[in-house]
């Protein structure tokens, strides 16, 4: 196996993601009238697009371009910060708590879920992984694990 890299975004991993975010503005736009902003109102927007189920589970691009938004506004409102995690499977990005080891998908938060039929509340799921990363950011910056006994 090899070894996972994390690396600040290059400038062509940053236009990524401001083209992820511009699909998902798009979308919004199209579907709910609403713009995304990357601000805490965004979370209301993404669940409308979800409870009306604009995009099916086999729009992968587009669902993960919803997870890319959503990971601007944790990014916005928290401690996250992009960076790129490469590793056997390719470069995606990713959202680090600096100076730990703490990383989060936002790619596939939405995606995954919405593939899989499961019920989807974006304010929940905002909620719990934004407070589990700086729980675990914490915890491992005092010599922990941040895992759960």
């Amino acid at each position: 196996m090899s070894q996972t890299k994390i690396s600040s975004p290059t400038a062509q991993e940053l236009a990524r993601i401001r083209e992820q975010t511009a699909v998902a503005a798009r979308i919004a736009k199209a579907h709910v009238d609403s713009e995304l902003l990357g601000t805490l109102a965004d979370i209301a927007v993404l669940q409308r697009l979800v409870d009306r189920k604009v995009l099916k589970p086999n729009q992968t691009y587009e669902l993960q371009s919803l997870g890319i938004a959503l990971g601007c506004v944790m990014a916005a409102n928290s401690s996250l910060r992009w960076v790129t995690v490469e590793d056997e499977y390719g470069r995606d990005p990713a959202l680090n708590v600096p100076g730990t080891s703490v990383l989060l998908f936002p790619l596939t938060m939405i995606a995954k879920r919405v593939e899989q039929g499961r019920e989807l509340q974006i304010q929940p799921l905002y909620d719990a992984t934004v407070a589990d990363a700086e729980r675990m950011a914490a915890a491992e910056r005092k010599g922990g694990s941040g895992a759960e006994p």
